[in-house]
């Protein structure tokens, strides 16, 4: 089965392709926005430091809370996470309205609707894309802002925002770092569906962009001989290209999980085969020798970290500087670990608490797009305007036993 967090990834990089594709309109994907003297507000201390607003305010919570499997799972612990927010900074003014949106268009409608009619001042949700297109409609003929936490962006805008991870930060995070690193010419090995081809194309851009090479990008199905298909592809690859006077200097593995275990091992080790001839081959051609992995944040897990295979290796991911706080909060609450996307709920809750506890009931837009952005609970995001978020991504170096090195901070970009 597909995690929640693939698939949210998945409709970040078909986001990212499309906007890469009208990329004269928008200048934030192809370079970082800096920040002179950066001031990011962190949610929990402007929390703490505003006074309690006797004016009672309604924020609704739009989830699928009756999916089943693993979307209902992350559904209910995003609204788990969203009260904790509540709990934590525990104002009498502001009330959490939770309402579900089911499996199909009817259900959400009927969600809106309701909240609406009770008098909700800002929507945060729907979880996916069509859930949100539907609410956001409705959001903007009444004036009030919405905190999705979909990547599809051809619905946001006009008080329509997204509270996300958006893949192609990612992918232009570790992409700029391996350039800045003298890197220069690269190969690419991503899984052969929508994933692989899009996130490839992704890295691509941003490489070519740079007057950089991407040399070839090579696609594997879900088998293991198909991984070591494209492994042994790719070697020939990066020994002729050494043999021309022109190394291959990074390899680009976009996926998580077991495949990319399973690549780094074919990569660093050579396989096992019933001919002498090409185990001979697989070893002299071991690719650490000669490149560097490069990945993004579906590398982020303890059991893909730990894997021996993928030590030296660089991945992006969002600074995780109040991750361990807010797990650490969240299990003790409720007595299991959340997964990533559950904080987002409790972020977007964090804003709605700002709202309500400042002038936002005039103004809310100014407070969500407030120019310095915000410190949440992985990390600096800011919204744009435009609806979308960027967020600051960190460069990380695998070490020993899964061990994390962060080799460039980004506390002075948003991606």
């Amino acid at each position: 089965m597909i995690s929640p967090l693939f698939c949210m990834r998945l409709v970040g990089v078909i986001g990212a392709f499309f906007l890469i594709t009208a990329c004269s309109n928008s200048n934030n994907v192809r370079q970082s926005q800096k920040i002179e003297k950066p001031v990011f507000l962190e949610l929990e201390r402007i929390i703490r430091r505003t006074s309690n607003n006797k004016q009672t305010y309604k924020a609704a919570l739009l989830l699928p809370l009756s999916a089943e499997g693993e979307v209902g799972n992350l559904a209910r612990s995003m609204k788990n996470a969203a009260q904790l927010a509540v709990f934590e900074f525990n104002r009498d003014n502001f009330i959490l309205l939770n309402y579900d949106t089911g499996k199909n268009s009817e259900k959400t409608q009927e969600a809106v609707e309701k909240a609406i009619a009770d008098g909700s001042q800002i929507i945060l949700g729907p979880l996916f894309a069509k859930s949100t297109e539907i609410a956001a409609e409705r959001a903007r003929s009444i004036g009030i802002p919405l905190i999705s936490f979909t990547t599809k962006q051809e619905v946001l805008g006009k008080g329509v925002y997204a509270l996300s991870y958006m893949i192609q930060s990612e992918i232009h995070r570790i992409a700029r770092f391996a350039l800045e690193n003298n890197m220069r010419r690269f190969v690419s090995i991503v899984p052969h569906n929508t994933f692989g081809h899009l996130s490839g194309n992704v890295f691509r851009y941003y490489i070519e962009d740079a007057g950089a090479e991407l040399v070839v990008t090579n696609q594997y199905t879900n088998n293991l001989q198909s991984k070591q298909n494209a492994v042994r592809h790719i070697s020939r690859i990066i020994e002729d290209a050494k043999q021309e006077g022109l190394p291959i200097d990074g390899i680009f593995v976009p996926e998580g999980g077991a495949g990319v275990r399973v690549l780094a091992n074919s990569l660093l080790y050579s396989n096992k085969s019933s001919s002498a001839e090409e185990d001979e081959f697989n070893k002299k051609y071991s690719l650490f020798e000669k490149a560097r992995l490069l990945g993004i944040g579906t590398w982020q897990d303890k059991k893909v970290l730990s894997e021996p295979s993928l030590k030296d290796a660089w991945f992006s991911d969002t600074a995780n500087n109040k991750e361990v706080k807010f797990y650490d909060k969240f299990k003790k609450f409720f007595n299991y670990k959340p997964t990533k996307l559950s904080s987002l709920a409790y972020d977007a809750v964090s804003i709605a608490i700002i709202i309500s506890n400042q002038d936002g009931l005039q103004d809310p837009y100014s407070i969500i797009e407030d120019v310095n952005g915000f410190r949440g609970t992985h990390g600096y995001f800011k919204f744009l305007p435009s609806g979308e978020t960027i967020r600051s991504v960190d460069v990380f170096e695998v070490k020993r036993d899964g061990r994390l090195k962060v080799v460039s901070h980004s506390n002075t970009s948003l991606y």
